[in-house]
């Protein structure tokens, strides 16, 4: 994404619904008209659809609704919404019916806080109350960079550029703090930040700080530690071991509750 333009120390703020500044919000360079594309058929479905085991049906399953089910680990991923890949109107009269009792959201620094020092939850507030009202419950993962505080090309992909200036830092921190008090009546699960593949020594520093941040609002949150490079052949040459290590350096290995893992194989098996 590129830097926002600044006029007479007036900072322009981005509007989500504006084509031509979108571009410069977009991860993955979605807003270029896409050419020769086509849907890509699945043949396992199609497969499945044309099977006929000569079985008679007798009856149907029963499936109970989120809210009717007490516990259960399965999550579902309602990510996105912070770069309006996805319209949680559309689909959330379908969530409750899954029965997962979770479900992953991201917090949208970038779309939160357009103009600094400003803070601008309602576009998520629906998201975290209504699924909580249906028996999911919310948890989110802090993110991503924002254009305001210097961060720019692929919001998720550059730590360093909140890590590496102590003013984006901090503002990076006070936002953290602020969704942390306006949800923590129905989220005590926070992830920190997503996928920041390669820098370790970066994401060990947010992760530690971020996590603290989180602590000083919600004594009792659980906190994730994100996706990161994992190495099969040396886990101690991990960017997990690089987090590890600094959370020992301040003597602080209680802060992580959990680290998480993103396969991306062909075969689940091999993960």
């Amino acid at each position: 994404m590129n830097t926002l333009l600044v006029a007479s120390a007036v900072l322009a703020v981005v509007s989500f619904k504006d084509a031509a500044k979108i571009k410069s919000w977009d991860a993955w360079n979605d807003h270029k008209k896409q050419t020769g594309w086509t849907e890509k058929r699945c043949v396992t479905r199609e497969k499945i659809l044309k099977m006929d085991p000569g079985l008679e049906t007798v009856g149907w399953l029963e499936t109970r609704p989120a809210k009717d089910i007490k516990a259960s680990n399965w999550s579902v991923g309602c990510e996105t919404l912070d770069r309006d890949y996805a319209d949680w109107d559309q689909y959330k009269r379908f969530l409750g019916d899954l029965g997962a009792k979770h479900g992953r959201l991201f917090s949208g620094w970038a779309k939160t806080e357009q103009e600094k020092g400003k803070y601008d939850f309602t576009w998520l507030d629906p998201q975290v109350r209504e699924m909580a009202a249906m028996g999911v419950k919310p948890w989110i993962c802090i993110s991503y960079g924002n254009p305001v505080w210097g961060s720019d090309f692929r919001l998720g992909m550059r730590v360093k550029q909140v890590t590496g200036d102590p003013e984006a830092f901090a503002a990076w921190l006070r936002y953290t703090k602020a969704l942390v008090a306006r949800y923590k009546d129905v989220v005590d699960e926070w992830e920190i930040w997503n996928e920041p593949f390669g820098q370790a020594k970066e994401y060990a520093e947010m992760f530690y700080r971020t996590a603290k941040a989180v602590r000083e609002v919600q004594p009792t949150a659980k906190l994730y530690c994100t996706a990161i490079s994992w190495n099969g052949k040396d886990p101690s040459k991990s960017d997990y071991a690089v987090v590890l290590e600094r959370l020992k350096k301040e003597n602080a290995l209680d802060l992580g509750s959990y680290f998480i893992y993103h396969p991306y194989c062909p075969r689940t098996e091999d993960t």
